[in-house]
């Protein structure tokens, strides 16, 4: 028995628009219905001799970003309100 999948938050051509344009998509924050919970989504078009091959889509828990900011941080970090 197969189910359809959920429809996605995120737009049909996430993948399909650095493809025609040459440049990467704006990361987005979204919530994924097969995850559920809050993932990050990133699209960027892969060149070589000035032409797009392919797309890179990847998806991503903030989990990461947090701990790839916090690893390649100074040492020191200043906070204010």
């Amino acid at each position: 028995m197969t189910h359809p999948l959920p429809d996605d938050q995120c737009p049909r051509n996430h993948a399909g628009r650095p493809l025609n344009s040459g440049k990467p998509v704006r990361p987005d924050v979204v919530f994924g219905k097969v995850a559920q919970r809050f993932i990050v989504r990133v699209a960027v078009p892969v060149h070589r001799e000035n032409k797009v091959l392919y797309v890179l889509d990847m998806s991503f828990g903030p989990e990461r970003l947090t701990h790839l900011s916090v690893a390649n941080s100074p040492r020191f970090l200043v906070a204010a309100s």
